[in-house]
């Protein structure tokens, strides 16, 4: 609902997504003027209600040849093109198209570029990271308090100051379900699992190219409970699972990769690498009876080659 919303909507586009984080191209036919966009979920792979969306952007641009809105005025030329020649004119605006169309492509190559990353790239982007501390740190939680209004309704936690027990108590008493924090401390990791939290991250962007990295525990009341040995696998999955091996911890970097490639950086960025990476090392070294281990899953095909993965953490009996 909202200002000029109301009334009858007409379908221009009817697409169908492939993958997380790519753009769907789609010609408007006829063109369209409106000002009011919506889009319209049909189906979606989880169930009738589950929506994985983190927004829409709606990006039109006018193929080269395509008329342009009607000129201001009589509708004779605008003021710059009645003194220049039709030759400068054609010429001054090919360019133009130019320009746009190599922005678009530097534009998209930037939005795919997580496809293409290796192992090298990674270490490049991850090496000598570490956490904003100190003064640092009450600048920027200052900044994003004041500026950043995703974060206005959730709760704030910093490691060195506030119990874990005591923001699990109080994040309760709320109805959102994700705090956040400029804490990355392994152990911090760990007690906020411990509690029931799933601790994700988000990156921000500050001043020239700094992302500042934000943890963002989440505790959703209600969760999915797979109990392993009880689970049925049908005559036709174990058929087709003559194919494949699984194996466990066989290739903890590639499958990280593997899941920034299909799926983005999503949660998975910089802080929360570089955090599950020393918990893969060390564990947990706090003063709480925590047994925190970081695994991954992999399953190769009969070639050898690694087709799927999966990151998570054990936590007692529970994965």
């Amino acid at each position: 609902a909202g200002p000029g919303l109301a009334g009858p909507w007409s379908t221009v586009i009817s697409f169908s997504g492939s993958q997380d984080s790519e753009w769907v191209v789609a010609k408007v036919d006829p063109p369209s003027t409106g000002r009011w966009w919506r889009l319209f979920i049909v189906s979606n792979w989880g169930a009738s209600d589950y929506v994985w969306l983190h927004g829409l952007a709606l990006r039109i641009s006018q193929e080269a040849g395509e008329a342009g809105p009607a000129p201001d005025g009589d509708g004779s030329a605008d003021a710059k093109g009645a003194d220049q020649p039709a030759g400068e004119a054609e010429g001054a605006a090919k360019a133009l198209e130019g320009e746009a169309a190599e922005e678009d492509a530097n534009k998209r190559e930037d939005w795919d570029a997580h496809k293409r990353w290796t192992q090298a790239d990674l270490r490049k982007m991850d090496e000598g990271w570490d956490q904003t501390r100190g003064y640092q740190k009450l600048l920027f939680h200052a900044l994003f308090v004041d500026r950043v209004l995703f974060l206005e309704d959730k709760p704030y936690i910093d490691y060195s100051w506030h119990s874990v027990e005591q923001y699990t108590v109080d994040f309760l008493k709320q109805s959102g379900e994700m705090g956040w924090s400029l804490d990355f401390d392994p152990n911090f990791f760990c007690e906020l699992a411990y509690e029931g939290f799933n601790p994700t991250s988000i990156e921000i962007p500050s001043d020239g190219d700094v992302m500042v990295q934000v943890l963002t525990p989440c505790f959703e009341p209600e969760r999915n409970v797979l109990e392993c040995l009880a689970t049925h696998v049908g005559r036709k999955a174990r058929r087709r699972a003559k194919r494949y091996a699984l194996s466990v911890d066989a290739a903890y970097d590639e499958v990280m990769l593997g899941c920034i490639r299909q799926h983005g950086e999503g949660w998975l960025y910089r802080g929360e690498r570089c955090t599950l990476r020393k918990l893969r090392k060390r564990g947990y070294t706090g003063t709480r009876d925590i047994k925190l281990v970081v695994h991954s899953f992999e399953l190769w095909d009969d070639r050898g080659e690694l087709v799927a993965g999966d990151l998570g953490y054990m936590l007692g009996g529970v994965y």
